[in-house]
């Protein structure tokens, strides 16, 4: 009997382990989300990563590659090296230039964008006639399907307004022929060329196919360049992410 009840008890000790574990994503339905779980899931997730640009506050990060947060020095080091971003964010920078990159194409990117709306339009207190509208929009948005492409949005920040500006000048500026020597989706053994190029808002639309042959633990990288912005310099720019991260029912979501 003692046995007995030695094993019940750390069974429910593993299956409460196992769900205060499981991510916000997985627990509920994202019309359940906070502000705060939303915030995430578009700006620190599976689906999106964030990698800076600044002036070095701890050189000591300068070139290291598994840095979450690219550091970059004063002086010329044109396509000087790679600069990953991770899972969590590292040092502080003043002035700098941020880039956000979303999975725009994977459902739960989209769904944290609805959230979104939901928050900012209280769409809890909203009348019968007026939430329809609001369901059946959401409902158009979120029904969306790439068969055959990827969607990656990557939003352009800066501490700086005049960066801001010349950002949004040269990205508006850009187009697939510009970019198509510099710009990439490396998935696994595959190496997909931009497809489909937008700017607005202060934010980069990328588009590419969809990769042939997905393994089940790939690591999807966008590759880009920074441009060179008064001092700070033109850089590669290596965002990844990680097919195994982003299973959603057992299939990576993107």
């Amino acid at each position: 009997m003692r046995t007995r009840f030695i094993s019940l008890a750390a069974m429910t000790a593993i299956l409460i382990s196992a769900a205060f574990g499981e991510d916000f994503w997985v627990k509920k339905s994202y019309h359940k989300w906070s502000k705060e779980e939303t915030h995430k899931m578009l700006t620190d997730s599976p689906w999106a990563k964030s990698v800076s640009l600044g002036m070095a506050t701890n050189p000591t990060g300068v070139g290291d590659t598994t840095a979450v947060n690219a550091v970059v020095t004063t002086g010329p080091v044109t396509n000087a090296g790679a600069f990953y971003a991770g899972d969590s964010a590292e040092g502080e920078m003043a002035p700098g230039i941020t880039y956000t990159a979303q999975f725009r194409s994977a459902e739960p990117i989209r769904e944290a964008l609805v959230r979104t709306q939901e928050l900012t339009s209280h769409y809890d207190t909203l009348s019968g006639d007026a939430k329809s509208r609001f369901e059946a929009s959401e409902s158009k948005f979120l029904s969306a399907t790439f068969p055959d492409r990827i969607l990656l949005c990557v939003t352009v920040n800066s501490n700086v307004q005049g960066y801001v500006s010349a950002l949004r000048t040269y990205w508006s500026a850009q187009s697939v022929p510009k970019l198509s020597m510099t710009t990439f989706l490396n998935a696994g053994t595959e190496k997909l060329s931009l497809v489909g190029y937008g700017f607005k808002d202060d934010t980069i639309q990328f588009v590419f196919p969809r990769p042939k042959n997905l393994g089940a633990e790939e690591t999807f990288t966008l590759e880009f360049v920074h441009p060179t912005i008064q001092r700070l310099y033109e850089q590669r720019m290596l965002v990844s992410f990680h097919t195994k991260k982003m299973e959603i029912k057992g299939q990576p979501a993107m």
